[in-house]
């Protein structure tokens, strides 16, 4: 009885399954980026809401 050598290093599912889908966020990811919609949207609200937050923890005497 002889195993193959493609049977000894055969890749599992979830590998396979793992890899796909970080590709496809990478991917995504990417086109954002490149397109500047998300990731510019995202910074400056970031800021808005540092600065709303800044004004409302100065307490008055």
């Amino acid at each position: 009885m002889s195993l193959s050598r493609e049977s000894e290093y055969r890749t599992p599912r979830w590998v396979k399954v793992f890899g796909v889908l970080a590709f496809i966020v990478v991917a995504i990811f990417a086109a954002l980026h490149l397109v500047g919609g998300h990731g510019a949207h995202m910074a400056h609200g970031g800021m808005d809401t540092h600065a709303l937050s800044a004004e409302h923890d100065q307490r008055q005497p």
